[in-house]
């Protein structure tokens, strides 16, 4: 099996059950455990993997949104868009990354936690940016929109883990929710 193939079936293992055990995860898999600690020594080695892979799927959407050309722009119209598509970039991220969202030991991998950091403080530039042009309501902070943010993608991830919610059209309701909510 090819290394992103088992990483895919890892993903895909520890989003529908959190605490599955190396194990578990090569069972998943049609591998052995072996084969398994071949490829990652130990269960942290794979998280941080995982967490790697994860953000770099959250830098790709932000660069998708065009955050920083849009903050640039100051426009109203250019801001509300990159929000637009960085929070339909998010469903998709919180679908195939989901476990990452809460795996508290990300956060004790120092490179991680210093990159997650700085990809958090690059997403609040983008909503201080849109609270600046009026797109946002300003009587809240940046990093409280960031953080409702990340609350509704982990309940987008246990709303689509647990059968709650439909696929289809979530990125409509993520989209509508937000910028109706923070509307300025």
């Amino acid at each position: 099996m090819a290394r992103d193939d088992l990483i895919d079936s890892a993903l895909a293992t520890l989003n529908q059950s959190p605490s599955s055990s190396m194990a578990d995860i090569a069972e998943a898999a049609g591998i052995s455990r072996a084969t398994l600690n071949r490829h990652f020594a130990s269960r942290d080695a794979l998280i941080g993997e995982l967490g790697r892979r994860a953000l770099d799927r959250w830098e790709g959407s932000l660069d998708d949104s065009g955050d920083r050309a849009a903050i640039k722009s100051g426009d109203p119209s250019v801001l509300r868009e990159a929000i637009t598509t960085l929070l339909r970039h998010y469903v998709a991220d919180a679908e195939i990354f989901g476990f990452t969202l809460t795996e508290t030991r990300l956060d004790h991998i120092p490179d991680l936690a210093d990159r997650a950091r700085a990809l958090e403080r690059r997403e609040q530039a983008l909503i201080s940016a849109a609270q600046r042009a009026g797109v946002l309501r300003s009587d809240v902070t940046p990093q409280w929109i960031s953080w409702s943010v990340f609350g509704a993608l982990v309940g987008t991830r246990d709303g689509l883990r647990f059968g709650d919610l439909a696929r289809r059209g979530l990125e409509d309701t993520l989209v509508t929710t937000f910028l109706e909510g923070f509307s300025a």
